[in-house]
């Protein structure tokens, strides 16, 4: 292949001059794929805002090989700054340097408490500038890519195993980005980094080891690195850490500016004291909320006033995947807005307090192990003698971070709730009931629905915050459950999660519809202990219903008497289908017995055994009066058993079938009541 040559530092130029056939294309560029037979010119080329060229072949080939048939790196694709694109210019402030156009390739190992290899965390930076310039991937310690399956949120913190040896009350500095950690080690200061990038956090099992230290977060100078570090302080301060404070970069400083830049002059003359008082001397103060933010209103929060913000479907497909974190398990995730239906008197607000205080505890909730948290309840129509009686017979705590409010709400509920929210930083909101709060006139109105659910749902995803709602259910029964709350479906369209409570006679049953997880919850049995006040599940409603079957289907069978099964079906009260069930079940278990083929002139019996009667059983084959090893009997009606040489049954009374003692096991004298065993 004849490559043409180019003067561009355009990326996007380079690429598309080894594409001969590339023609322009709804503002990008359309060529076949070098990395494949292409007949129909598959492969798509654009240029993203920041210059990077994005590449997409139709056909499924990956932008590896694509780049690499077409004579390039991967770096390629980046923009690269040349030092002479900008003759004479200083180094920007905070020791940013131009970029040289070299590139160089690091690995940092993630390590445990203990010490031990994790992972290695690989990327591609400018040599100059070292900031990250190309690929970036994850190795596993025997030098696999990937993360064998782990998730990247389960990874310790760079630098953890450093922290072992710090006394409790040490202060740590947790930094986005391994280079940004390795700075402050070069400096002496004690330091650990997030390896999730900005979009995640790390769990709580990953930041519970710095709940004893006194720490200090260092954002990015960004907006995603800011909320990186908001989100995990609201973390460490649910899990207990008493000391959280932010370093605050100068206002001088430039968009990215992190721990790395802040040393890098100083490791350039080798200037550890500078470097380390140069951090020391950063402005720092404790985390609250700035309380002159002015609150959106509820009409408009959430919504973009510059009007809409379009990204092209390349550059969407280019973005990670955002993992779905939970409040409850694979139930009620964080950041949604779940409604809890029912009709009156069925038990929502005992169901929201239970998940009231199993948040604010870190308990089970339904079976699974809640984040911990603040939690604000806002009890709109309860009383107060109720709510302290409750949450007193569940056991709460005064220390149990649990903010409630018993009154009706204000006027403005919204715009009263988002500086509560933050200020008090809690990860559940808890709203009972929704429409004593949104006050909507009408909620059949899908309009007037929308338009008051919409600054819940911002609220919701931009605080970080699970909203949790309570809300009647219609009066019709029978009701699928994403159509069991009253009123317009403009609650089901915005609900992450719809819980549903039923009641028939004294029995209550609790079912989910849910956006996310990997199954809604099956209609099951909730009980309530009344000694704790707490909710339990039990089985699912079918469980229930094929238990209920086997105990009549057993009570049938009680009388002693074979049945077939037709026999069954039409004596037995239930779906045929759950006595079928119910039949093979108790006889794979044993509490039935049964006998035949199942054939045409053989049907299946069955039969329930009586209480079992041992009896010692003379040998008859030896002519000896001792006895053989008891054999058990079961206490069969005689007309049953008389004449039987059925295989089936002899081997059901523990004797080898067709043998004399067999048969004798096998038969019962037809005019004793007492089920004397008789030889033929």
């Amino acid at each position: 292949m004849t490559l043409i040559a180019t003067t561009s530092t355009r990326p996007i130029d380079r690429l598309v001059d080894r594409l001969p056939d590339a023609k322009p294309d709804r503002g990008g560029w359309r060529a076949r794929c070098p990395s494949h037979e292409d007949k129909r010119a598959s492969l798509g080329v654009r240029e993203a805002e920041n210059g990077r060229v994005l590449i997409y072949c139709h056909a499924g080939c990956q932008t590896e090989a694509v780049v690499a048939a077409l004579g390039l790196e991967m770096r390629d694709l980046y923009v690269r700054q040349a030092a002479s694109d900008a003759p004479g210019l200083s180094p920007p402030a905070y020791g940013r340097r131009p970029s040289t156009g070299k590139t160089r390739e690091v690995r940092h190992q993630v390590r445990d408490l203990a010490g031990n290899v994790v992972a290695v965390h690989a990327r591609v930076i400018d040599a100059a500038t070292g900031k990250k310039c190309g690929p970036v991937w994850w190795e596993l310690p025997d030098g696999r890519r990937g993360l064998g399956g782990r998730r990247v949120e389960d990874l310790p913190l760079f630098g953890s195993e450093t922290l072992p040896d710090l006394p409790n009350d040490a202060k740590v500095t947790l930094v986005e980005g391994e280079p940004a950690c390795v700075g402050l080690a070069w400096c002496g200061l004690a330091g650990v980094a997030t390896v999730t990038g900005a979009s995640t956090i790390p769990a709580d099992e990953v930041l519970r080891c710095l709940v004893r230290l006194r720490v200090v977060l260092w954002p990015d100078a960004d907006d995603p690195g800011r909320e990186h570090m908001r989100r995990i302080h609201d973390r460490l301060v649910a899990l207990g850490c008493p000391s959280v404070e932010l370093i605050e970069p100068r206002a001088d400083a430039p968009r990215g500016w992190d721990a790395a830049d802040c040393l890098r002059p100083f490791a350039a003359r080798k200037d550890r004291p500078g470097g380390h008082g140069a951090v020391e001397a950063l402005p720092r103060r404790p985390w609250n909320p700035p309380e002159e933010a002015p609150d959106p209103a509820p009409e408009t929060a959430g919504r973009d006033q510059a009007g809409f913000t379009l990204t092209p479907l390349a550059d969407l497909l280019g973005e990670p995947e955002e993992r779905v974190t939970w409040l409850v398990p694979d139930l009620i995730p964080t950041g949604g807005l779940v409604f809890v239906a029912a009709k009156p008197k069925v038990g929502k607000s005992t169901l929201v307090r239970n998940l009231a205080l199993a948040v604010a505890q870190g308990g089970d909730f339904l079976g699974r192990r809640c984040a911990q948290g603040m939690v604000i309840y806002l009890a709109l129509e309860e009383r107060r003698s109720e709510v302290r009686r409750h949450f007193r017979l569940m056991g709460g705590d005064p220390e149990d971070p649990v903010l409630v409010h018993v009154a009706k709400a204000p006027a403005d509920s919204l715009k009263a709730l988002l500086p509560l929210i933050r200020k008090h930083r809690p990860i559940l909101v808890i709203i009972d009931p929704l429409l004593r709060f949104t006050r909507v006139r009408d909620e059949r109105s899908y309009a007037e629905l929308s338009n008051a659910l919409e600054g819940m749902m911002a609220a919701a995803r931009e605080q970080y915050v699970c909203i949790v709602a309570t809300h009647h259910a219609p009066k019709a029964t029978g009701t699928e459950a994403i159509d069991a709350l009253l009123g317009s479906t403009a609650l089901s369209g915005a609900a992450d999660t719809v819980m549903v409570l039923r009641r028939q006679a004294q029995e209550r049953t609790v079912e989910t519809v849910q956006r996310y997880g990997s199954a809604d919850l099956e209609r099951t049995v909730l009980t309530l202990d009344p000694g704790t006040g707490l909710l339990r599940l039990a089985s699912t409603v079918a469980e229930a219903r094929c238990q209920e079957t086997r105990r009549r289907v057993l009570e049938l069978l009680g009388s002693g008497e074979e049945m077939t099964t037709p026999e069954v079906i039409d004596a037995a009260d239930g779906r045929k289908a759950d006595l079928l069930q119910a039949l093979a079940d108790l006889a794979a278990s044993g509490q039935v017995t049964r006998f035949g083929t199942g054939r045409k002139g053989d049907p299946y019996r069955y039969h329930r055994p009586l209480d079992e009667i041992r009896y010692a059983v003379p040998d008859l084959t030896l002519g000896t009066a001792e006895p053989n090893p008891e054999i058990t009997l079961f206490a069969l009606q005689r007309r049953d058993l008389c004449g039987s040489q059925d295989p089936t049954r002899e081997a059901a009374f523990g004797a080898e079938p067709g043998t004399e003692s067999a048969t004798a096991a096998a038969r019962v004298g037809p005019e004793s009541d007492n089920f004397e065993v008789w030889s033929p």
